[in-house]
């Protein structure tokens, strides 16, 4: 491979592998002719490509190409220019990985598919006939493209339904949508199975190690896979350090590799799924089908809980895949085991006092997903919630696809209840159809221009304005994608507050709390970002979503309680100031001491403020804060059905209120040596048959040092020895004080003997 100042050298683990091309049969007896003189890219490739066994596809991903060559940039111009000029040819794997493959070796496997043919004794002709075509078709260059649509395969191959099903059922294209297809290598779904296999069992036993790391020499010994399809090491290294999810390091005993911190977040729960499909499908996602009168949508089944909500994307994050070169961690290691575990149960609400028009506080996603959200769970108020969220789909997106489900559902909510049915505006399902495929076509155009001519800034704004409309379209996926990829092109700090707040706001939507955490973290440590105290309210608004989801309530009710009042309507695509109030307020209350109450929520200004817009809590919080137990618990009470209709909240409502109820007891105990439970009972409006287990559960805990009379139905605290308690306390004491004094004679005599680190002058 030329050296040059963007070439990375192999390291000593790569040179010296044990899975090299001498135990396995690779590629490299098939060499690629580089010509006189090959740019650094092509010579990549040809070099990750010899490595590959000769009894996989050989797919080169491109952020394996990364980790060789330093200037990104350089790597997609010269691909994005070889595949112009029929050199190579560009693919996606999985979800949205993308790989590239010798022009040569894809038409290579469209002759081995011919010869196939020639053992079948019937259909043959017609088969070879297609392969031709289709091998005509590539050899062409033509479309260059990733994806095709199924009128470019009638118009350029003159290709039937039939001739599509087979091409289909050869691996070489697979489904994109319903009337779009992905050109694939045969036997991808294979190769990408057996690599995410291997990656996972390398990212695996580096976090056994116990500082995350594996020196050359461990490397060099090391097998990921099995039989014909073993991995060389040095394509594992090669994808994982250009998706920067290891680091090399150079110690006195040699190269050492790390995870980074990118790949602690990613991995959480020990490694990625992949989906069992070929390259690019749709169905990495399991897909069905809801018919309509006129119209086949391909939809996620976990539709039916609101894709914003953060628990129902637990289930969707199971089957995505992970785009290592855009840093989108959708996948399962998102989501950690503990949280896996708690899944919403959909409880139905059937008596409440929840008005729809208080949803008029919100904005965008947020006011439709949250009517879908109410609509599933709170019949009274079911057929209500999906006719507006058809209206406010129909009149501010393009998101068809939803627009059709939820009028299909009004309508079976409809006939359910004999009332006449709202049709279809297949009008504008067929005009915002076409609309938005003209305006994803241009504005894809336009991006490849801006990349062409190599301006940041138009760069910028291109991947910005495609993931607005992927947003508007509802395909949150791609917009975090696009809205992901300006971070190598910002180059103002408003740039970059900008690019932090839409991928939170879209992370968010996905439930990928941890991705939100990252991108909080970076946005406040951006300095000189005009209307600053808006931003920091946004973004403690977004900690306290992050951690209300991971159930740290006191922590979460630290970032509401600082969320500065000038927030307001500004952040209504996700939160409202009523939220805020009732969030801060619950979980400041299920784990604040009284102390912490009245510094940390009645002494707030900001905080006060928002309390005026829900008296409601306010009234629960000064309650519990004066033992006024039976107050307290009754407005709980009333909330409950109004809060289990919340989109955030509803499911962590039981846990809050347990808290709540169980700090409640704690606190009315608290100043007594002895307790009538009678009296106790009717404070808290239950009785002693309820009351006592509640108690006892407290006292296993060490919650409360008492001990149960429950023959007279007394409580009585536990007595301790206070002058063995105060001996113990004076050994401590003097202890601490015996370190001390060891600590200052040390000191004294560093001091003394001038062992003393200076500041230079």
């Amino acid at each position: 491979m030329p050296a040059t100042k963007n070439a990375r050298k192999p390291s000593a683990a790569c040179k010296q592998s044990a899975l090299s091309s001498a135990t396995v049969k690779t590629w490299s007896s098939h060499p690629l002719p580089l010509g006189d003189t090959p740019n650094d890219t092509i010579a990549a490739i040809a070099y990750l490509r010899n490595l590959i066994p000769f009894s996989v596809t050989p797919l080169v991903l491109i952020s394996q190409v990364y980790s060789i060559i330093s200037n990104n940039t350089v790597v997609d111009r010269d691909i994005d220019a070889m595949c112009k000029a029929g050199v190579l040819r560009r693919f996606r794997i999985g979800s949205s990985r993308l790989a590239v493959m010798l022009m040569t070796d894809y038409l290579h496997q469209i002759e081995d598919a011919k010869r196939e043919v020639d053992a079948l004794a019937e259909g043959s002709e017609k088969l070879m006939s297609l392969y031709d075509r289709y091998h005509a078709f590539i050899a062409s260059g033509h479309h260059d493209a990733v994806d095709i649509t199924k009128q470019m395969l009638f118009d350029t191959m003159k290709a039937t339904d039939n001739d599509i099903s087979l091409l289909l059922k050869s691996d070489f294209l697979t489904h994109k949508s319903l009337s779009e297809y992905t050109i694939s290598p045969r036997s991808a779904g294979l190769y990408w199975g057996s690599y995410q296999r291997a990656r996972t069992k390398f990212i695996s036993w580096i976090k056994r190690k116990q500082f995350k790391q594996v020196p050359e020499s461990q490397l060099e010994v090391k097998k990921f896979g099995a039989g014909k399809k073993v991995l060389d090491t040095r394509l594992i290294l090669a994808d994982l350090s250009g998706s920067g999810y290891i680091e090399a390091e150079k110690t006195p005993m040699g190269n050492t590799y790390k995870l980074t911190r990118k790949a602690d977040d990613v991995w959480m729960s020990g490694g990625t799924r992949s989906s069992r499909t070929s390259a690019g499908a749709l169905t990495t996602w399991s897909l069905y089908t809801t018919t309509n009168t006129r119209y086949t949508i391909v939809l996620d089944p976990t539709f039916t809980t609101s894709p914003r909500s953060p628990t129902s994307n637990r289930k969707r994050a199971t089957v995505m895949d992970i785009d290592e070169r855009d840093d989108i961690h959708t996948g399962p290691s998102a989501i950690s085991d503990n949280k896996a575990k708690r899944q919403r149960q959909r409880l139905q609400v059937n008596h409440t006092s929840f008005d729809l028009d208080a949803l008029n506080s919100y904005a965008g996603h947020a006011k439709v997903e949250r009517l879908i959200f109410i609509a599933e769970r709170c019949p009274p108020l079911q057929i209500e919630a999906y006719r507006l969220a058809a209206q406010h789909l129909k009149a501010d997106s393009m998101n068809v696809a939803r627009y059709v489900l939820v009028t299909n559902r009004l309508n079976e909510a409809l006939s359910a209840k004999g009332q006449p049915t709202v049709p279809v505006d297949s009008q504008w399902v067929d005009k915002t159809t076409k609309e938005a495929k003209l305006k994803t076509e241009k504005l894809e155009a336009e991006l490849k221009n801006y990349k062409n001519n190599m301006i940041k800034e138009s760069i910028r704004m291109g991947h910005n304005d495609l993931g607005d409309h992927y947003y508007n379209c509802g395909d949150a996926s791609n917009a975090l994608k696009c809205y992901s990829r300006t971070r190598d092109y910002v180059t103002t700090p408003k740039h970059i507050a900008d690019m932090c707040m839409n991928v939170i706001r879209v992370s968010i939507e996905l439930g990928n709390f941890a991705h939100v955490q990252s991108y909080v973290m970076k946005a406040e440590s951006t300095p000189d970002v005009p209307d600053k105290n808006i931003l920091m309210a946004k973004l403690k608004a977004s900690s306290g979503l992050v951690n209300l989801d991971s159930q740290k309530f006191k922590r979460a009710a630290k970032y509401f309680l600082e969320t500065s009042f000038e927030l307001q309507y500004h952040y209504s695509e996700i939160i409202s100031p009523n939220d805020i109030a009732v969030y801060g307020g619950l979980c400041a209350l299920a784990s604040f001491d009284r102390t912490e109450l009245r510094t940390k929520v009645f002494e707030n200004s900001d905080f006060k403020q928002y309390l005026e817009l829900e008296p409601t809590v306010r009234e629960l919080l000064y309650s519990f804060y004066n033992s006024k137990y039976t107050v307290c618990l009754e407005i709980m009470n009333r909330m409950k059905n109004d809060l289990q209709l919340d989109f955030y909240l509803s499911s962590h409502i039981d846990m809050l209120m347990a808290n709540i109820r169980k700090k409640a007891l704690i606190q009315y105990f608290s100043p007594f040596g002895s307790v009538d439970m009678n009296k106790m009972a009717a404070a808290f409006n239950t009785n002693i048959i309820k009351l006592e287990p509640e108690i006892a559960v407290l006292i296993q805990e060490n919650a409360v040092q008492a001990r149960i009379d429950s023959h007279n139905k007394v409580l009585r605290v536990k007595k301790t020895d206070q002058r063995t308690k105060i001996f113990e306390k004076s050994l401590e004491m003097g202890a601490d004080y015996e370190k001390q004094t060891k600590y200052m004679l040390l000191r004294m005599r560093l001091i003394k003997s001038d062992l003393i680190v200076r500041e230079e002058r």
